[in-house]
């Protein structure tokens, strides 16, 4: 049954694949396009279309293949015979019971058949609604259906308020009720449309109110305001950009009102306005220039107003007034405003304050005075060239070294040679600073020297003016120059100049020759280049760097092996005014044969205080053997003398009693003897060395304290052993010292201490005496003590201020370390 009907339905209708491949035609398609059926079968459906249309046919068949919708459209077909066929085609997807898409079914409709009424509403480029007193849409038009993205479907389901978030059900009513009792038939309202994808699209409807067979209508045309919306609100923002500009404008706005009586009224100004002449708006607005300001300066400001009116033209003016915020100097802009009939009616006025500029133009006046007497008393040259190297202003010092006056200069040409031409020219070409030295024989035929800086000079729209050249006589400068060249190129000493970074600026001939390189060859070249084979450049390199970094001279011993050379080099920072460091100046001078008399006399040193050394242990096995004779020897025949001594007076004693006295006096003598060479055995060699530094010291301070009274304190650490040699050194200087603090020191309190400290011994003796300043003393006790440390290989260091006391400190490794001569 559903064949018969495809197949004489009078609606022509044919079925297409995914490929625009046609599947099944009836006879209606057939004849419109002038083929038979069984001819149009598996044939390209685009082929039939207008080359137009093609295109957009395929994307909407592949639209409504995804999305699942139809479309309605007119489309042309050509005929067989060539003639264009318009149709209506309503296209529709054909799917499965799965959903799968199986091709399309196209149902054509001549286009003649249309309507007039549908044909009109369908190209009316506003969306067209008819609404019924309920609110239903009950018709639309293709426009409405493209603006809101609905189908006519769609749309007929809906009511206003579904499209209008502005519209209610309670809004409609009340307009119907308006309609009845006003009797308007039409009515216009902005409001918004909401789109299918959520947009609010701006809309101005007008709503013409009907009624058709006995039912009430209201026919809308939205039309779409978009881009009016958006000029308005351009507008307004324009609007405000110059409202903004107006009121934040740096210069002083201002609209005046020109009355019939040919005053003037403030209408409108702006902040700076109110800022520049320290008057608020609410003092300003409606009011004349009269009820403003003072009389005098009303007079000033309507003259100039008046000149404006006359003129009929922008005037530019500059006027000096006397105003709340002070006396000010304006630059303002008249701008006359006509009105329609032509009268001048209105004044735009735009002021600036110019006070700072013609103060400054002022300070620029009394500057250039003050220059012009600074020069023309100035014993520097100057001269003053334009753009196109003209003299412009020569002084006085100028006139008195050519020995010509300025007039005779002014105006002219350089003529002085090119040292002197390439760098103004190049200043003039830069607009950079430039410096040059110029040799000039001045009016006295003498020789001149000038150090010449040429300064560029700048308009206010920083662009080159002039060129001020200033030179300074160094004449002086470049004979005392000559004179150290003369005296640097003679010298044996080496004599360098290095920039901070090592650069080489001069080196003198004895320098050159001892590198064997040529100063033209090696000038401005990196010293790394040059002198990167000589011997220790490493050390050399980081002198300069070292000199720059702290900007304070100092001097190295430099040994040269290959040369079997010594150098005493000194690093010079050469400083700029400011104290910068510009360059460094290395003297380098041999002290070879110094450094061997220097090794020789350390040798000498090291036998004699070897010898010292031998001396002094020979002496103490002297005093030790001496002592022990005095001792074992004498004191054993002292001993038998009094022995006998007894023996004799207890055999003979009774029978003489005057032999019995002498013997006892002879006793005593003998006694006292022996006491004597108890004491010189122990000053020659105290027995308690034999025992240990620690009580050789112990004794020490006990015989101290007990012969002199002065409490002698003592600390010792425990475990301290030291050979004889050591502990005879330690005991000696600690004998000295006791010995120096008795004579001299007045103290009341002794320290002795003994220490150790890794491999060092350290003796220390602390007085609270009277002090003294050991630079100022050279006694032989000192002298021999400072000797005995460095026989043992230590140092003796003396620290005393006057009535603070004295420290001695005795520092000596515990084993003797082999000595070594450089």
């Amino acid at each position: 049954m559903y064949q018969a009907i495809f197949e004489q339905s009078p609606m022509g209708m044919v079925v297409f694949g995914n490929e625009c491949r046609v599947g099944e035609c009836n006879t209606a398609f057939a004849g419109l396009v002038g083929y038979g059926a069984a001819e149009l079968a598996g044939r390209d459906m685009t082929a039939l279309l207008h080359p137009d249309d093609r295109a957009s046919f395929v994307d909407e068949c592949a639209r409504i293949g995804g999305d699942g919708g139809a479309i309605k459209r007119l489309l042309r077909y050509l005929h067989r015979d060539g003639e264009v066929v318009s149709v209506t085609a309503i296209t529709t997807p054909l799917r499965d019971g799965r959903g799968r898409l199986l091709g399309f079914l196209s149902q054509i409709q001549d286009a003649s058949a249309l309507m007039l009424a549908d044909i009109a509403l369908d190209h009316i480029q506003e969306a067209v609604y008819l609404i019924d007193a309920r609110g239903r849409i009950r018709d639309v038009n293709g426009a409405a259906c493209r603006v809101l993205g609905y189908d006519r479907g769609e749309l007929l389901a809906m009511t206003v308020p579904d499209i209008d978030p502005n519209c209610s059900m309670r809004w409609l009513e009340e307009a119907w009720r308006r309609q009845l009792q006003l009797g308007q038939l039409t009515d216009t309202v902005q409001t918004w449309h909401r789109t299918r994808d959520g947009r609010l699209v701006p809309v101005e409807v007008s709503c013409v109110f009907l009624e058709h067979e006995g039912e009430r209508y209201s026919l809308a045309l939205a039309r779409d305001i978009t881009e009016r919306a958006l000029l308005e609100q351009a507008q307004l923002e324009s609007e405000q950009r110059y409202r903004d500009i107006f009121d934040n404008s740096l210069d002083a706005l201002f609209l005046l009102e020109v009355t019939e009586g040919g005053r003037f009224r403030n209408l409108a100004i702006n902040p700076a306005f109110e800022r520049a002449v320290g008057m608020s708006r609410d003092e300003l607005i409606g009011k004349t220039v009269e009820e403003t300001v003072s009389p005098e300066e009303a007079t000033k400001v309507n003259a100039k107003y008046r000149r404006c009116v006359t003129a009929g033209a922008v005037v530019d003016e500059e006027v000096e007034l006397e105003l709340p915020a002070g006396r000010l100097f304006f630059h303002s802009t008249l701008i006359p405003v006509r009105d329609a009939g032509g009268r001048i009616h209105r004044i735009v006025g735009i002021t600036r304050d110019i006070t700072e500029r013609k103060r400054a133009e002022r300070l620029q006046h009394e500057r250039e005075q003050e220059f012009r007497a600074l020069v023309e008393h100035s014993p520097d040259v100057v001269v003053r060239y334009d753009r196109r190297g003209r003299r412009l202003y020569v002084n006085p010092a100028v006139e008195r070294l050519l020995g010509v006056p300025a007039d005779s200069l002014i105006g002219k040409n350089l003529a002085e040679g090119d040292s002197y031409r390439r760098p103004l020219q190049q200043v003039l070409d830069s607009g950079l600073e430039a410096r040059a030295q110029l040799r000039v024989l001045a009016a006295d035929d003498r020789l001149r020297f000038f150090d010449l800086s040429f300064v560029p000079e700048f308009d206010p729209d920083g662009k080159l003016a002039s060129v001020l050249a200033v030179g300074r006589d160094i004449s002086a400068l470049k004979e005392a120059e000559i004179q150290w060249r003369t005296l640097v190129e003679n010298s044996p000493d080496f004599i360098g100049r290095y920039a901070n970074s090592c650069h080489i600026l001069y080196l003198n001939p004895s320098l050159c020759r001892w590198l064997g390189v040529s100063l033209e060859d090696v000038a401005g070249k990196a010293s790394a280049e040059v002198l990167a084979n000589a011997p220790a450049f490493d050390r050399f390199a980081a002198c300069i760097r070292e000199t720059v970094a702290s900007g304070l001279p100092f001097e190295q011993e430099f040994h040269f092996e290959s040369r079997r050379q010594w150098h005493l080099i000194r690093f010079v920072p050469e400083c700029d005014g400011e104290g910068c460091v510009m360059s460094v100046l290395a003297i380098g001078r041999d002290i070879t044969c110094l450094k061997e008399s220097g090794r020789q006399l350390r040798e000498s040193r090291a036998q004699l205080r070897e010898l010292g050394a031998r001396r002094e242990a020979e002496l103490e096995a002297e005093r030790k053997r001496i002592a022990r004779e005095v001792h074992d020897e004498l004191g054993q025949l002292l001993t038998a003398l009094r022995l006998n001594l007894n023996l004799v007076c207890r055999q003979f004693g009774g029978l003489h009693p005057e032999l019995s006295r002498r013997i006892g006096e002879m006793k005593r003598l003998v006694d006292r003897t022996i006491g004597a060479v108890r004491s010189i055995a122990t000053e020659l060699r105290p027995a308690a060395l034999d025992m240990g530094i620690s009580s050789a010291l112990e004794w020490l301070a006990d015989e101290f304290s007990r012969n002199t009274g002065i409490r002698c304190g003592l600390d010792v650490d425990d475990g301290i052993v030291l050979d004889e040699e050591r502990s005879i050194g330690v005991f000696r200087v600690a004998q000295e010292s006791l010995t120096n603090v008795a004579r001299h020191a007045g103290a009341k309190t002794v320290e002795l201490g003994l220490h150790r400290v890794a491999d060092v011994c350290c003796l220390t003796v602390r007085d609270d005496g009277v002090g003294f300043d050991p630079a100022g003393r050279t006694g032989y006790g000192l002298i021999g003590m400072r000797e005995r440390a460095l026989m043992l290989g230590g140092e003796l260091v003396v620290s005393s201020l006057p009535r603070r006391g004295t420290l001695l400190q005795l520092e000596m490794p515990l084993f003797r370390r082999p000595e070594i001569t450089p």
